[in-house]
């Protein structure tokens, strides 16, 4: 609760805290949960490197108590860090490796998780027919598994890439496919999101020869 108020401080505080107890009780799983949830308050104050300290000390410990589906999901983390440190080489390698494990041990939904994370790399690499494909594996596992909440990101994204190939028209069928999913699920975020892209393929076919257009979006809550 402190961590999504925006109380960092506070939150590494009763985490630590939490942690040292974990230590005396000798709770190795416990310990190794709350060492993940350390790191994403680290990466969400942009201290990367202790956010890579801490994902790897909870993934020693997940690996010693053989806890795969947590493995998985720690291995994905470290390659959402390296990802964002622009280190786009090592954060493919290490989110394949979570990806082998989640389908090893049948966690689709981590697997889905992981491949829109994967399908974001290669887009920002420009690897476009990669990232497509990876993120419609990725939505055939959502639909699966009944993984509404995510669907609209995954669809929003599999927009994005046709509307970068000039597909203008299928990326709008995704989005105005996304777009009654994320109000369904409450997902806010990604509601303006989707209005926004659905705006950018509106200006688009209005004006053709424009370049660039970004919008600001705000929205009351």
């Amino acid at each position: 609760m402190y961590n999504e108020l925006g109380r960092k401080s506070d939150a590494l505080s009763t985490l630590q805290e939490v942690l040292s107890l974990q230590h005396e009780l000798r709770d190795i799983e416990g310990a190794a949960t709350t060492f993940n949830n350390i790191g994403e308050v680290y990466r969400s104050l942009g201290r990367h490197q202790d956010a890579l300290d801490t994902y790897h000390q909870a993934m020693h410990m997940h690996s010693e108590i053989g806890n795969r589906s947590m493995e998985a999901i720690t291995l994905h983390n470290i390659g959402v860090v390296y990802n964002e440190l622009g280190r786009k080489s090592d954060a493919l390698s290490t989110l394949q490796k979570a990806l082998l494990i989640s389908y090893e041990v049948e966690d689709h939904r981590t697997e889905a998780t992981i491949l829109n994370s994967k399908g974001m790399i290669y887009y920002s690499l420009g690897q476009h027919k990669v990232a497509l494909e990876t993120y419609q594996e990725a939505l055939i596992i959502h639909r699966k598994v009944e993984n509404r909440s995510m669907e609209p990101a995954t669809l929003n994204n599999i927009g994005e890439v046709y509307r970068s190939l000039g597909r203008h028209q299928d990326a709008l069928d995704m989005y105005q496919k996304a777009l009654p999913i994320a109000r369904e699920v409450k997902d806010r975020g990604g509601e303006v999101s989707i209005l926004n892209n659905i705006a950018l393929i509106y200006v688009h076919w209005q004006y053709p020869n424009l370049v660039e257009c970004k919008f600001v979006s705000k929205i009351a809550f």
